[in-house]
């Protein structure tokens, strides 16, 4: 029945219109492998098939299975006959979203095995593990007894004691707060506090600063220090400086004069015009009969004549003249600056020297007036008087120095602003004083750590032991069929015996970790993707006799068996889909299976995959079956796949390398995986090891041409980074991996790159330079990062 499927007709969800989609070209083919980045249409493909076998699919509007010549392939009714079965997001959901109860109950029974043997080796090793597991405890109290100088809690000590006292931080609270008897408590978690905000300046400007708040705050609490004089930046003259120019500049005509009144003019002119008056005053009066100036004897009609002469000069409108320039002269500006001087402020020295250059261009303005009174008949040209332009600047200057003596005088208004200053400044210089015992216990704490974990490390290998004593024992109890496929499964995909695994207690599946009970609904997602994948194999198997597994044909499809967050566990999870599809092929070759991925790396990998399974099965049935096809998913249709893979990953490459060179805009939200599946390929290329452990394997690393690279990348913390996604937040329910790094910095993403380039590079130079032909520099530009890293010295 299923040999005679070739197409898939589909239309809804991400194919709006009706489309059909050849799976297999050749009656011999049984696998349709197919590559499509996120958002191409997988998904719908895998729910048309579901919908083609009778499940509702409302986002679908047609699905069906096509044979070659487009008819459609009757499915059995009975969906226990139909044998078409889907692996996709929505089976992960469904069929893995666990409660306290437990897992949905799988009924198989199976044959039991001899467990006697085993039972007894595994009781061996775990005594053996619980006596290394005491061992590793007693090591670790060297860390605990806060006597000793090997605890970190010693340090703690040291840093209370630091912080006590009156001198010292306790004491400093207490005087900046007078309200207190004692001094201030201090706890185990008093040095975090301190020690977390750490201070910019140096520990003698913050004590000088520290004292200086705290008199202010003495004056403060004693009501003295406040300014209370405000500075008037309102200073007014009323002078009209263009009419002033206008004055200045204007000239009276002479009268017609005889030579004696011309005499007088020229006495005008010298700046004798005072003298001139003086004279009409003389000879004015009728009493005078000698002159005052020359002490001859004048008779009156001589007296009258000069009195009528002077008084011809000394006209009217001089005099008028005179009165409008003396209305003009401007008092100097007077301000005491006597209540600032404690604003030590460079402000109120500008103010005072303003205030002189304003009374100096004053002075200047009045004598100019002056010297125009004296000569009245002589014009005085000015450009420009910049009295008032001056006073401007004066005001703006004076503004500015109220507003600092209102800065000056809020500690003054609120003491309670001032004490926080002054508990952070206690605070930051407290910093200083336990500063070296705080590095201390951070030295001791990470070697604590250190033992911690390693104690840890023996217990739970202590636990794995019992939790494999435990498991041969339950299995030797009669543990259902169905049970043990699930963690045979498990443990054939991380390696390990006890790191998940699914025990039957009280009538219902508990799921372990690690020896450790855990709630289903606690796992990571990774962990559950890879349960359902297990679960998924054993589902196949209900209600078929264990020798007759897989027996009868059947429809596969799984889209993306190999999320995001599995990449830790990526071995383990294609040698268990190898073990399977190698086991449903053989065990039927009319069985076909469709495969997904949206990764070109797992792509790959599936490929290989393939051609073993294909081998093996034409072994086994004598070349009856064919190849397997492979698809690109592109604009709603399967085309041939034709990707180099060893192009695939030289162009990664040379993205990972620019990116450490550049760090483009463009390539952050990607990078990171970009990064990860250029060393996962390389490393499982030339070492066959996981990305986890290249750096670690001392075979590897005694490649590497001097000690300091070998130390520091046996420390290097890129695969944490590289890795990270295991452990992220659900936020993504599939296959989605493009923003796994989004919480990294583009200074921490780059300096990942050039480590990865470098590492290879390290190891294998020709390699990278055969990939990075079209940088002529990177040769050059790799050895410096290189140096780089030899220059941090670890």
């Amino acid at each position: 029945m299923f040999e005679s499927i070739y197409k898939l007709k589909l239309k809804g969800a991400a194919f709006a219109e009706e489309t059909i989609l050849p799976l297999f070209s050749d009656s011999k083919d049984r696998i349709s492998l197919i590559y499509g980045k996120n958002g191409t249409g997988k998904s719908t493909i895998s729910k048309a098939v579901l919908k083609a076998s009778g499940r509702l699919m409302e986002e679908l509007s047609e699905a069906s299975l096509l044979d070659e010549q487009g008819q459609i392939v009757a499915l059995p009714q009975n969906p226990d006959e139909q044998r078409v079965y889907v692996f996709n997001e929505d089976y992960v959901q469904e069929n893995i979203r666990l409660k306290e109860d437990g897992l949905q109950t799988i009924i198989m029974f199976g044959q039991q095995v001899d467990l006697d043997n085993q039972i007894t080796a595994a009781q061996a090793e775990f005594d053996a593990a619980e006596i290394a597991r005491q061992q590793q405890e007693e090591n670790y109290k060297q860390y605990s007894d806060s006597s000793l100088v090997t605890a970190p809690r010693y340090y703690i000590a040291k840093m209370n004691l630091a912080l006590s006292g009156d001198n010292h931080w306790a004491g400093r609270i207490r005087v900046i707060d007078s309200s207190r008897r004692r001094n201030a408590s201090v706890t185990d978690n008093t040095y975090a506090e301190v020690i977390f905000n750490k201070p910019t300046k140096s520990s003698e400007e913050l004590q000088q600063e520290f004292n200086e708040k705290l008199a202010i705050l003495r004056k403060a609490e004693a009501g003295t220090g406040k300014i209370t004089t405000p500075v008037k930046s309102d200073l007014k003259i009323s002078l009209i400086e263009e009419d002033a120019i206008t004055l200045l500049a204007g000239q009276i005509e002479h009268p017609e004069l005889n030579k004696r009144e011309e005499y007088l003019i020229s006495l005008i002119e010298d700046g004798k015009s005072n003298w001139l008056s003086q004279m009409d005053t003389e000879f004015s009066n009728e009493e005078t009969v000698a002159c005052p100036f020359c002490l001859q004897p004048i008779d009156a009609e001589y007296r009258v004549s000069l009195s009528d002469s002077i008084r011809k000069v000394l006209s009217r409108i001089v005099e008028e003249h005179k009165d409008a320039l003396n209305r003009l002269i401007v008092s100097k500006i007077v301000i005491d600056f006597q209540p600032y001087v404690d604003l030590h402020s460079d402000v109120l020295e500008d103010c005072k020297a303003k205030l002189q250059q304003l009374n100096d261009t004053i002075e200047g303005f009045n004598a100019r007036i002056q010297e125009k009174i004296d000569k009245p008949f002589t014009p005085i040209i000015l450009n420009s008087i910049d009295i008032q332009e001056k006073r401007k600047v004066l005001n703006g200057a004076l503004f500015v120095l109220e507003q600092i003596r209102t800065n000056y005088n809020k500690p003054f208004e609120s003491t309670a602003l001032l004490r926080n200053d002054l508990f952070k400044l206690n605070d930051n210089i407290a910093y200083y004083e336990i500063l070296d015992f705080y590095n201390s216990f951070i030295n001791q704490d990470a070697k604590a750590k250190e033992a911690k974990e390693k104690c840890d490390a023996m217990i739970i290998a202590s636990q794995q032991k019992k939790t494999a004593l435990d498991a041969l024992n339950d299995l030797k109890k009669s543990v259902s069929i169905a049970l043990e496929i699930i963690n045979s499964s498990l443990r054939y995909v991380f390696f390990a015996n006890g790191r998940l695994e699914v025990h039957c207690e009280d009538e219902c599946y508990k799921l372990y970790s690690n020896g450790c009970q855990v709630k289903p609904s606690d796992v990571s997602v990774g962990e559950r993707n890879i349960l359902a994948l297990c679960y998924f194999f054993t589902e196949i198997l209900r209600q078929q006799e264990e020798r007759k597994s897989y027996c009868e044909e059947m429809f596969l499809l799984i889209d993306d068996p190999i999320s995001s967050f599995d990449r830790e566990n990526k071995i383990g999870i294609m040698s268990l889909l190898k073990a399977k599809l190698n086991a449903i092929i053989c065990a039927n070759i009319n069985s076909r299976i469709v495969l997904l991925t949206h990764d070109i790396q797992a792509f790959f990998d599936l490929q290989k995959i393939c051609d073993e399974v294909k081998n093996n099965a034409n072994r086994i049935h004598g070349n009856r079956i064919g190849s397997y096809k492979l698809w690109e998913l592109q604009q709603k249709s399967l085309v041939d796949f034709k990707y180099k893979k060893s192009n695939e990953y030289s162009s990664m490459l040379n993205q990972v390398f620019v990116f450490g060179c550049s760090a483009p805009i463009a390539q952050e939200m990607t990078i990171g995986n970009t990064m990860r599946r250029v060393l996962e390929t390389y490393s499982t290329f030339f070492y066959k090891k996981g990305i986890d452990d290249v750096s670690c394997d001392e075979t590897i690393l005694s490649a590497l041409s001097d000690q300091s690279y070998k130390k520091y990348f046996e420390n290097l913390m890129y695969r944490l980074v590289l890795n990270g996604e295991s452990h992220m937040e659900e936020r993504v329910r599939g296959g989605s991996d493009t923003d796994f790094v989004e919480m990294l910095t583009m200074a921490e993403k780059k300096k990942t790159a050039r480590d990865i380039v470098s590492f290879i590079y390290l190891l294998n130079p020709t390699h990278v330079m055969a990939h990075l032909q079209e940088h002529p520099d990177a040769e050059l530009t790799i050895n410096n990062w290189c140096e780089d890293i030899k220059a941090l010295n670890l």
